[in-house]
């Protein structure tokens, strides 16, 4: 039960602890949608051969003649229970590097050396914050907003270090 609350308080810090995956996409005409890896968070970027960043796909508006304008891009939307991406109006064959944000890896009791994927000075705001989860789980509310408020001060402690691991 106890590695349960662990996982959940890691998903809870996915934006904290920002871990960055790249994959390539190859992109050919016709092919409408791709998806994305089930650990998908958050998008940071999208390049394509050139190193180009690709603009997310807009509405430029309404053109001179009075007709809708687009500019190709990407969109990424939720289906069921996966994210994927599309291109709309792109055409021509191309490779794509994309980076994003992604949920760590879940604990699992089968596997015994199994670590959180978090820096070492946040081991402390993760503990907090699945104590907080079980209190709340056993309906002890206040306690649980009490060791919450624990986890939100070693939390900030922890989004320092890992910003300054990035830098």
């Amino acid at each position: 039960m106890w590695i349960d609350f662990f996982n959940e308080a890691l998903f809870s810090m996915v934006e904290d602890l920002e871990i960055n995956e790249d994959i390539s996409i190859e992109f050919i005409d016709g092919v409408n949608e791709y998806d994305l890896p089930e650990n998908y968070y958050s998008l940071v970027e999208l390049k394509d051969e050139q190193n180009q960043l690709i603009p997310a796909y807009r509405n430029n508006g309404i053109d001179i003649s009075g007709s809708q304008t687009y500019r190709p891009g990407y969109e990424i939307m939720q289906r069921g229970s996966k994210f994927v991406i599309t291109f709309p109006l792109m055409k021509a064959p191309r490779t794509f590097q994309l980076r994003y944000i992604r949920y760590p890896n879940q604990l699992s009791l089968a596997n015994e050396g199994d670590k959180p994927e978090i820096p070492t000075v946040a081991e402390t705001a993760l503990c907090y914050k699945a104590i907080s989860f079980a209190l709340m789980n056993n309906n002890q509310y206040g306690q649980s907003q009490f060791v919450d408020d624990m986890f939100m001060n070693k939390a900030s402690i922890g989004r320092r270090a890992n910003h300054k691991a990035r830098w």
